[in-house]
């Protein structure tokens, strides 16, 4: 197999689908810089290797490289600084760490007055277990005054999973914008444009209303959790912790032969046309990670949201 070939298929690839390119000319012309280093791999595992730490240098963990065996080699490691502790969860669920680490989602009456909700992924290999818990957490959420939604840790997963939560609070009939998503217009410009208008609809006939709708959110809140937090912003919540990750989106597979490459598609953007990537999704009340630290024994951002509740 003739591996320069390959690289050169694959950056043509990457120049006339990445949503993300007009923002990373440099970094892509880094890429292109290491062709020789990569065709020099003399098996396509070798090549495979050295192609996915090339592709690092655009610095989007959305670009995957898979093997034809079905192996997913690991993605750009970001720096995302964490606001949230599983040790505290654990405590505040009673439980054990790994177990509140590994639970699709996890809820409790945090005081008489307050609901919180943890939901650590919008994998859509666990919408059966939000369909499952969705009638029983509607009951608990409709006889309680605030309601707290935490997806810090949330890396996100399927739009259609977190849909499950947000739908409950827009009433049938009701239509807001939620988001511009912007798709690469011309192969030839990385600067030309489509933008698509993501607006979502009310199906609800008695839409949940809580007095206080909190949502926290952090750096590791990426992907289709950031959809879900621009979401609950046009519903009216209040956001609240650390920027989002601000990822780029919709990955789709290219296959080049013995190899897969993820590229993702399209530019998610705030309502207001304003790009979230590297930016991240703005909270209304911002809690600085490093000025206030979560531990396991404090969680500044779940106390502030108690403070605006009122406790």
């Amino acid at each position: 197999m003739n591996y320069s070939e390959l690289f050169d298929w694959i950056s043509q690839d990457i120049r006339a689908h990445y949503a993300r390119l007009c923002y990373r000319q440099k970094e892509f012309q880094e890429f292109l810089q290491e062709r020789d280093n990569v065709s020099s791999a003399k098996t396509a595992g070798e090549f495979s290797e050295k192609l996915n730490k090339t592709l690092w240098k655009l610095r989007d963990n959305h670009i995957r490289v898979r093997l034809t065996n079905g192996k997913t080699l690991k993605g750009y490691p970001r720096e995302l600084k964490p606001n949230y502790s599983w040790e505290y969860c654990a405590r505040l669920f009673k439980t054990k760490p790994d177990r509140v680490k590994h639970a699709t989602l996890l809820y409790k009456r945090i005081n008489s007055k307050t609901l919180y909700l943890l939901i650590n992924s919008f994998s859509k290999n666990r919408i059966n277990t939000f369909m499952r818990e969705a009638p029983k957490l509607r009951e608990k959420l409709g006889i309680t005054e605030n309601v707290i939604i935490d997806v810090r840790p949330n890396q996100g997963g399927s739009d259609k999973t977190g849909s499950l939560i947000w739908s409950l609070f827009l009433p049938k009939g009701e239509k807001k914008l939620a988001r511009v998503l912007k798709y690469r217009a011309n192969p030839r410009d990385p600067n030309e444009f489509y933008e698509y208008e993501d607006y979502i609809h009310g199906t609800e006939e008695k839409a949940l209303k809580p007095k206080k709708l909190l949502v926290l959110c952090g750096q590791q809140t990426e992907s289709s959790a950031e959809g879900f937090v621009l979401r609950m912003k046009a519903i009216g919540a209040t956001v609240l912790g650390d920027r989002t990750g601000g990822t780029s989106g919709r990955p789709l597979p290219h296959v080049f032969g013995p190899v897969e490459v993820d590229i993702p598609s399209w530019i998610p953007c705030e309502s207001d046309r304003t790009p979230i990537f590297d930016r991240g999704v703005q909270p209304h009340i911002k809690i600085d990670p490093e000025k206030a630290p979560t531990t396991p024994e404090e969680d500044p951002t779940l106390e502030k949201a108690l403070e605006t509740t009122g406790r």
